[in-house]
């Protein structure tokens, strides 16, 4: 349990502040995008979502859960994507 495993607590922080890195590098891309390289709404969401999945996995993979880097990474992608939609 999250409460009493100091573990699993720190692995839910660190899950956390993965999802806020995500949050930043969305908004942050998307406003870099429409702003300053006044690319059209659907298209910047569309590549700023993509950039915080992928720094999202990225995280996760080599600071949240760094053991399952054991694991083959084309099929964590896959499984990643999936889970993701």
């Amino acid at each position: 349990m999250i409460l009493t495993d100091p573990q699993e607590r720190s692995r839910f922080l660190r899950f956390a502040v993965v999802g806020v890195i995500g949050a930043v590098v969305d908004f942050g891309a998307f406003n870099i995008l429409t702003g300053i390289f006044k690319l059209a709404g659907v298209l910047s969401s569309v590549v700023s979502f993509t950039a915080a999945v992928i720094s999202n996995f990225l995280w996760n993979r080599f600071w949240t859960y760094p053991d399952s880097r054991s694991k083959n990474v084309s099929r964590q992608v896959v499984q990643f994507a999936v889970v993701s939609l």
